[in-house]
């Protein structure tokens, strides 16, 4: 199995019983992605994605 992830998104590819499934989707609100926790158990991935604060990447901009 295959999880990668961004703040804007993720790509998740698994195979099953001979089947290979892939796909990527969007996420509506920025995510911190080093921030995530998956688990793999029972067949089930659970993953745990904080979004981002706002404001957490600004960056100060001098003012001439």
């Amino acid at each position: 199995m295959t999880f990668k992830i961004t703040e804007d998104g993720f790509y998740i590819k698994a195979t099953k019983e001979g089947v290979e499934y892939a796909d990527s989707y969007a996420v509506c609100c920025p995510v911190s992605p080093e921030k995530v926790v998956a688990r793999y158990s029972n067949g089930v991935l659970k993953v745990k994605v904080p979004y981002q604060q706002p404001f957490e990447k600004a960056v100060d901009v001098k003012i001439e």
